[in-house]
């Protein structure tokens, strides 16, 4: 069923993207390093008639690997296997044990994909093939050489962030309303509270501003504990003793990163743990390093194929420089004006009237168990917080609108693709929704909010990728780039960010690199939630692909994948 069309006109972009409405998928594909690419060699031919048995056997066997694959995601992402197939919400854990648990279940399902031959299968399953093996070999990366809980003490926090966002989602849209559904949310809060002060100990010995800026995260996130106990108050103990637990995360955070200024300014070396393998640290007598602030060229690009599956293009700089001209133009449509309206208390009244242009959209797009969005727990929320109407409506449309819609989205696909997340799709996804949406709405703060958002976050990815990798622009000339390409703030601020949160500064990576082709598009409009790699292997099936040769449980994610996103249709002219 094809939901009405709508169109969406975004200035800049010169291209024409049409999202099919497509069968859930059962999977996702990104070709790893080791797999061959069909954008590289060709797509692949057709499996002669001779090959049907081959092809046929092939496909059975990945089809018998779901319940393996199942059973290790379970495990990898408690979180969004939760949100994806509509599961009881767990916590993400990394207590002594978990790493051996993940590395069980991973091996038992990569013996289960072993011999299998993605030559020989059909599109469709043939890119869900390469996504489960870019997947596994990222998990090995995380908990091996990239070490990334132990080397990045923001790792864990995005991950609990991940589970917040979760959790608002179903109480925000009434998902959460039986003593049931609050254990779950208890219990996950509870786990919460226990692995912080593991993932404290963890965190040992950073380069200088590292620690701080893992500090400022821990406190927006107790924040937003703090706003769900004032939004669903049968779960307020719990909340609030994690939001508790935040803060004392930070404040050890912060004072570990006045201890590293001081070492660092004496010339004091401190050990540097992040050589860890597995859950055995370094002998603690072998001779300690300095860690050095900038992450380095080989180390930048090895995290970026391992994690998102990504590789700097030749044509990065021009790729750059298009992206922020683009975003830039956009702006410039939608000049700041001084509003009338007069800021008061949100009321029941305000929260309808916000929500309602933007409802229409989420009932035609989401899937059915998307929720009916409870005003009462809005107003909660916010806590009396006074905005004018066009205020309210741009933080419905950013804060609560557009994280559910890629989490629905990944709901909606069905099987194991949406249990597949990136770290930096879902930032850029958030604020390339809210102006697809937004410019309809003609919700023009929300709008310039975003476009000001995106453009911070390709000068921040670009000034990151110079200083950590040296490539994009040269790491000499950087600061005369930033100062005439990016003069929000200084390029001793943009390059004192990338160095705080190298990880965290890939944010804006798919925002930087988006080609002026539909193709481009539909990896961030379909496959928000997913790794680069990932979305942009999907979007190069055909539309009717799934028809054609799908492979997994599709009749098992059924009617909700028929309702999704994938029938929404639209198209991005340029406008003069």
């Amino acid at each position: 069923m094809r939901t009405p069309f709508r169109r969406v006109h975004l200035a800049g972009f010169a291209a024409c993207l049409a999202c099919p409405a497509a069968k859930p998928d059962p999977g996702g594909g990104a070709p790893t390093a080791a797999a061959s690419d069909p954008a590289e060699d060709g797509e692949p031919e057709a499996a002669s008639e001779g090959d049907d048995f081959t092809t046929q056997a092939h496909t059975e066997a990945l089809l018998a690997a779901e319940a393996p694959a199942e059973e290790w995601l379970r495990v990898r992402s408690p979180v969004e296997t939760a949100a994806a197939w509509g599961e009881a919400l767990r916590a993400p854990r990394i207590d002594t044990g978990y790493e051996s648990e993940v590395a069980e279940a991973r091996t038992r399902f990569v013996k289960a994909i072993a011999g299998l031959r993605d030559d020989v299968l059909e599109l469709r399953p043939q890119r869900i093939l390469q996504a489960y093996r870019f997947a596994t070999a990222r998990d090995q990366w995380w908990y091996g050489k990239g070490g990334v809980d132990r080397s990045d003490p923001h790792a864990y926090l995005r991950r609990l962030a991940a589970m917040l966002e979760e959790i608002e989602r179903r109480t925000r849209f009434g998902l959460a309303a039986s003593p049931q559904d609050d254990a779950q949310i208890d219990e996950a809060l509870r786990v919460g509270v226990q692995q912080l002060p593991i993932a404290l100990m963890r965190t040992t010995s950073l380069a200088p501003g590292v620690a701080a800026s893992a500090a400022e995260l821990a406190g927006d996130l107790a924040g937003r504990c703090e706003a769900l106990a004032r939004r669903h108050p049968s779960v307020a103990p719990r909340a609030e003793a994690l939001a508790a637990a935040f803060r004392t995360h930070a404040a050890a955070l912060e004072a570990l990163d006045a201890e590293i200024l001081r070492r660092s300014a004496a010339g004091e070396p401190t050990i540097d743990w992040e050589i860890a393998v597995g859950s055995e640290r370094q002998d603690p007598n072998a001779p300690p390093s300095l860690r050095a602030r900038v992450w380095g060229k080989e180390r930048t690009e090895a995290a970026l194929t391992a994690e998102e599956e990504w590789q700097a293009p030749a044509e990065l700089g021009e790729l750059v420089e298009a992206n922020l001209a683009r975003f830039r133009r956009m702006r410039q449509s939608y000049p700041a004006t001084k509003s009338r309206a007069k800021a008061s208390p949100v009321d029941l009244e305000a929260c309808a009237a916000a929500w309602a242009p933007l409802q229409e959209s989420f009932l035609a797009l989401e899937a059915p168990k998307a929720g009916t969005l409870d005003c009462s727990a809005i107003v909660a929320e916010l806590e009396g917080r006074p905005m004018t109407p066009g205020q309210l409506e741009g933080w419905m449309l950013r804060e609560v609108f557009a994280p559910a819609h890629r989490r629905n989205l990944a709901a909606g696909r069905g099987g194991q693709v949406g249990a597949i997340w990136g770290e930096a799709q879902p930032w850029t996804a958030r604020h390339l929704h809210t102006v697809m949406f937004g410019v309809p709405l003609e919700a023009n703060a929300s709008v310039r909010e975003a476009l000001d958002e995106l453009i911070d976050g390709v000068c921040l990815t670009t000034t990151a990728l110079s200083v950590h990798a040296s490539i994009g622009v040269d790491p000499e000339k950087l600061d005369l780039w930033l100062a005439d390409r990016c003069p929000q703030q200084s390029p001793a601020r943009w390059r004192e960010a990338a160095l705080r949160d190298p990880r965290g500064s890939w944010r804006g990576l798919p925002a930087a690199v988006l080609g002026p082709g539909p193709i481009d598009m539909v990896g961030l409009a379909e496959y928000s939630w997913a790794p680069m790699g990932v979305a942009e292997s999907l979007a190069e099936v055909p539309k009717d692909a799934d028809a054609r040769n799908g492979a997994g449980n599709d009749e098992a994610a059924g009617a909700e994948g028929a309702q999704s996103a994938g029938g929404l249709e639209i198209q991005i002219e340029e406008l003069n």
